[in-house]
């Protein structure tokens, strides 16, 4: 396969366009090394795919963290990613400091070994693969005296092709002798890593844990680190600054440690920033040009976190398939559900699936999860997996076997497990906090100590009383005096068992003023309007203030949903208990 160079700049035009930025001189030693890799790609050296990218500018990443930073030459081949430093004219060397042209002349350079070492590291970071073998190589080709012996630089001897390499040797050698040492570099880069990690093995063990420890790379990887690298602005929009605010808005930290690992699960409960970390995973690959899908439980979670991403932050969606777990097979049988994933499976086969993310995770574990993980890791098999879950939920679900779930997907797919144990949704409100607690620890008999406690406004209503109590939530939306409870800031949750009754009622007396929130209207600004859905619909969304409608009383019945309504609030609760 030919060598694809991603600057496609002709023979003929490289002294024109390979220039040093401030003078506008030629930059000979790049354009030996271009021209070089030309004739490498001529000759038909090279029988794996290639990509090379002359002048790297790390800083123009979309994805990028540094301000600055700028890579000669960069190839990426089933051998990892190459990074190269080149220092063409006459350079000269004494103890560790760099000159061009002679010592006397003092006209300092960067040391190119410490260039090449920032660069590959700083490229390494924004990459954030451990499954890419990552190696360096500095090119002297006019410099014909320096050897790499010194004690500063006898450890990078393998990192060096030089002047010295060359002398006396026809161009059709030279070109041999470029094309041998890019090659060995990539096995001597690994054995030298190899010998420092098992200083007891011999040379013929260390070789043959060269491609073991530091396997090559198959040709869909090297695609997937291609468009990493150098992602095309369609793949997530036109707007990359509004992607990197969703990345450095909220727990940055928690989100750069989990960045290296490849497959992930988070535990946390409701309100300590799951979904968040979706939306920052979701956009960290969008701007490296990766291909995904998210996958979760709800309808409405779903329409919302495709008008956030998509219409608001302008991602391509073709690039990014939001949607439930496949064909809402929490409703059918087994043996629907597990046809239902085969056949999104087989939707897949033929398009390019670099990560998923499973949200709200545990009311899919008992419904075919496990499957679905196996199937995709046997169909993509460099995939990155997010998974998000909130073990209290499942309990309050009565979803009993969870751990059993949740250790064996750890223990077979080789997740890195991650909880996160604080709520940051009601870190305002600690009334809340407290409230929710003791609704999931305690049990029938203990509600009415619980309410008792006042930690949340609560009352009893009859038909009368709702109808009373709407018109009251309608005039406090409307007023200005309290902009915490304009309508964009309040949703209405109803028990299933009592959303008939009020969808009667809301239809009777409030059919201009409430409506149902869907998956058709979520995206929108609600302008007048107060909008309610069941607690059911509404996991994984939250809003500042919930009002949460409940059949008569808490009890066993009603705890999942008088749990999961409570647990969406994020500064004001109020629940009314319903007689209707």
């Amino acid at each position: 396969m030919p060598i694809t160079f991603l600057d496609n700049i002709p023979e003929l035009q490289l002294h024109k366009v390979i220039l040093n930025p401030k003078t506008k001189a030629p930059l000979y030693g790049e354009i030996w090394f271009y021209e070089q890799l030309l004739k490498i790609d001529k000759a038909g050296l090279v029988e794996d795919q290639w990509y090379v990218k002359w002048n790297y500018m790390l800083s123009t990443h979309p994805n990028s963290r540094k301000s600055e930073g700028q890579i000669d030459f960069l190839i990426i081949s089933k051998y990892g990613v190459l990074v190269v430093e080149i220092k063409g004219g006459d350079i000269n060397v004494e103890g560790s400091k760099w000159y061009y042209g002679t010592v006397e002349d003092g006209n300092n350079c960067q040391d190119p070994f410490a260039q090449v070492s920032e660069n590959m590291h700083s490229l390494k970071s924004l990459l954030s693969d451990d499954g890419v073998f990552f190696y360096r190589a500095v090119i002297l080709p006019h410099n014909h005296s320096f050897s790499a012996t010194s004690p500063n630089y006898i450890g990078y001897r393998h990192q060096l092709f030089s002047g010295l390499d060359i002398s006396n040797l026809r161009e059709q050698e030279i070109t041999q002798k470029v094309y041998t040492f890019l090659i060995t570099t990539a096995k001597a880069s690994r054995q030298k890593i190899l010998k420092e990690l098992y200083p007891s093995k011999d040379h013929l063990q260390i070789q043959a844990l060269l491609f073991e420890r530091y396997p090559e790379i198959k040709t869909k990887k090297i695609d997937q680190i291609k468009r990493a690298l150098f992602p095309n602005v369609m793949s997530y929009g036109f707007n990359p600054d509004s992607l990197k605010t969703i990345i450095q808005n909220e727990n940055v930290e928690i989100f750069e440690g989990l960045r290296r690992n490849k497959k992930i699960m988070v535990m946390g409960p409701p309100g300590s920033g799951k979904t968040v970390l979706a939306r920052k995973f979701i956009a960290d690959q969008k701007l490296m040009d990766q291909k995904g899908i998210y996958l979760c439980a709800t309808k409405l979670l779903s329409a919302y976190m495709k008008h956030d991403l998509i219409a608001e932050h302008q991602i391509n969606q073709e690039g990014l398939i939001i949607r439930t777990f496949p064909y809402d097979v929490t409703n059918r049988g087994d043996a629907n559900r597990y046809d239902s994933i085969d056949r999104f499976i087989d939707e897949l086969k033929g398009k390019t699936v670099d990560f998923v993310v499973v949200d709200e995770a545990q009311e899919l574990m008992d419904k075919g999860l496990d499957v679905l993980l196996q199937k995709l890791q046997e169909e993509f098999a460099e995939l990155r997996l997010l998974m998000l879950y909130d073990s209290q939920q499942a309990y309050m679900s009565k979803f009993i076997d969870l751990d059993i779930f949740v250790d064996c997907i750890y223990d077979i797919y080789n997740f890195t497990h991650y909880e996160f144990s604080t709520v940051y949704r009601s870190s305002q409100t600690s009334k809340i906090n407290s409230f929710c607690s003791g609704l999931r620890d305690c049990r029938d008999a203990d509600i009415t100590s619980l309410l008792k406690k006042e930690l949340v406004p609560t009352e009893e209503l009859q038909k009368r009383g709702i109808v009373s109590k709407l018109k009251e939530i309608l005039s406090r939306a409307n007023s200005l005096e309290d902009t915490s409870l304009e309508f964009n800031n309040v949703i209405i949750l109803v028990e299933s068992n009592l959303l008939d009754d009020f969808q009667l009622l809301v239809r009777e007396f409030f059919s201009r003023h409430i409506e149902e929130l869907t998956k058709d209207n979520i995206g929108e600004t609600p302008r007048g309007k107060l909008r309610y859905t069941s607690p059911l619909k509404f996991k994984g969304l939250e809003k500042p203030n919930v009002f949460l409608f409940l059949k008569k009383e808490i009890c066993s019945e009603n705890m999942t949903e008088a749990y999961v309504g409570a647990t969406r609030a994020m500064l004001g609760l109020n629940i009314y208990l319903c007689n209707i």
